[in-house]
């Protein structure tokens, strides 16, 4: 699922109580986040091109590799429960000067839950 276009430019973070803002786009539960390279310029070289990423939007990624090496992380805490990701959400914003990917529960955007 693609959501866009975004403004492009600096990436402007807010964490809050109640979860993470960026451009206006709150994310709930976040449970990871990655901000920084490749900016527009060198989008190409991102993992998931040709897969769908866009240049200046936000995107869901279906069947996440990061989300399951999170659960394939936490596998070894002694008292993992299978499965215990599964209702996160795996999301990339392609801006300017950078990218954005994170995992959490849902977001919100110009009103509108995700």
């Amino acid at each position: 699922m693609t959501f866009g276009p975004m403004s492009g430019g600096e990436i402007n973070l807010e964490f809050t109580e109640f979860g993470l803002i960026v451009e206006g786009i709150k994310f709930d539960r976040v449970l990871a986040h990655y901000i920084g390279w490749p900016n527009d310029e060198v989008l190409h070289a991102h993992r998931l091109w040709g897969r769908g990423l866009t240049y200046y939007a936000m995107h869901e990624v279906a069947n996440s590799d990061w989300l399951a090496e999170l659960e394939l992380r936490n596998s070894f805490h002694i008292q993992h429960i299978p499965g215990i990701f599964s209702s996160f959400r795996h999301f990339i914003g392609t801006y300017k000067d950078g990218t954005f990917e994170c995992i959490a529960r849902g977001l919100e955007w110009a009103g509108r839950k995700y």
